[in-house]
């Protein structure tokens, strides 16, 4: 199988991933522990994916280019900047106010599902973009990605209040197929070096930011929790086995 066959693949599954956790949404809210474990295990991956992965590979994208190392802080912080905007789209995944009324939910839900959608879009094609270059390093992203949605999930059915028929068939249609349709968009690209150095910049971007100033903030607040500790080791060894071993 080449590494484009298994780019589509990879963003395929991560829809159907996402579809398979919107069902069963219910249910992982009631293991935080077990999300807590998550949240430790793809800091671990992710931090591991821009040391010893995303970097080295653009530097590889960029080396025959004057100013790579420019090259590379521009478009990282084109894509830093870029999922800082997406984030402002979305409601934080922990807030539940009972008292929102019924009309509200629903706007919140579609503005969630839009940007979440987009969102999607873009990591589609950075997934793409990478398991294009190395598939093993577009495996490992694709593992964090799977981890990383289920927090999307779990907000886009507290909004529903769980509810999946109607005019809702539709938006989930779209989070499911969005990550496949980035990947689909830039395999009909014809990619040189630079192009492939610039989106992978991108995404190195994209994954600080989610690294940095979601999950980050998110293991301080579960400091106390153990769980959160053993994901974190748990991601080192997974990244140690793959990278170093």
């Amino acid at each position: 199988m080449t590494n484009s066959m298994y780019g589509l693949l990879f963003t395929f599954l991560v829809g159907l991933f996402f579809l398979f956790v919107l069902f069963i949404s219910k249910y992982l809210k009631k293991v935080k522990n077990f999300l807590v474990f998550l949240l430790g295990l793809t800091f671990s991956v992710m931090i591991g994916m821009v040391l010893f992965g995303l970097l080295p590979e653009t530097l590889e994208c960029f080396s025959n280019i004057k100013n790579s190392y420019f090259l590379i802080f521009v478009f990282t912080l084109i894509g830093f900047l870029l999922t800082l905007c997406l984030d402002k789209f979305i409601p934080d995944h922990h807030e539940n106010n009972s008292k929102i009324d019924k009309d509200n939910l629903m706007h919140i839900s579609v503005m969630t599902s839009l940007a979440i959608v987009i969102h999607n879009f873009v990591e589609g094609a950075s997934l793409y973009t990478v398991t294009l270059n190395d598939t093993k390093m577009g495996f490992l992203m694709f593992i964090a990605i799977l981890l990383h949605n289920i927090p999307f999930a779990l907000t886009i059915m507290m909004s529903l209040k769980g509810k999946i028929k109607g005019s809702n068939l539709v938006l989930l249609a779209s989070l499911v197929l969005s990550t496949l349709l980035g990947a689909i968009f830039v395999h009909l690209w014809t990619l040189t070096d630079f192009v492939l150095g610039i989106l992978i910049s991108i995404t190195l971007g994209m994954i600080l930011y989610i690294s940095l100033i979601e999950i980050l903030n998110e293991i301080i607040h579960e400091k106390n929790n153990k769980y959160n500790y053993i994901g974190i080791i748990v991601g080192l060894v997974a990244v140690i086995l793959l990278f170093l071993v």
